[in-house]
């Protein structure tokens, strides 16, 4: 590698440094900011019924009501179909136990009627990404 190519990595890899910490890192710590220090993610997955599609439109506004009403306390963080084809759901809920992904479970019509085969809930410790900031991840 000569000398003006490692000069530009040089110069590059100041200039990416400068970005993350003047701009990037400052908005992960901003969007972490509301985060409490005792609260997980917690992954709940659906298994669907083969019909899933077919079956749901007649229960996906009450399903949805429920998501925004999670979303507006702080509960769920994401949430979605697997497609191409539907194989389930993903929803990601951010609480102190469980306990705010079993709550949405045994409210959603979806599991109610029948579309839902199989559901679980799992423990997300996320070490890199939207809300993690950078100054908690271990690099050693």
């Amino acid at each position: 590698m000569g000398h003006a190519t490692v000069g530009w990595l040089v110069g590059w890899f100041r200039c990416t440094t400068q970005y993350y910490q003047t701009i990037i890192q400052p908005l992960i710590v901003a969007f972490c900011a509301h985060r409490k220090e005792t609260s997980m993610y917690y992954l709940l997955t659906y298994d669907v019924v083969p019909e899933y599609l077919e079956k749901r439109e007649q229960f996906r506004e009450s399903h949805i009501e429920l998501a925004l009403a999670a979303v507006s306390r702080g509960e769920l963080r994401l949430g979605g179909a697997l497609t191409e084809p539907s194989l389930g759901a993903a929803l990601l809920f951010e609480g102190d136990s469980p306990k705010v992904a079993e709550d949405f479970v045994t409210k959603d019509p979806y599991v109610s009627n029948g579309l839902v085969k199989r559901w679980y809930i799992n423990e997300w410790s996320i070490v890199l990404g939207a809300g993690v900031p950078a100054k908690e991840i271990d690099f050693g």
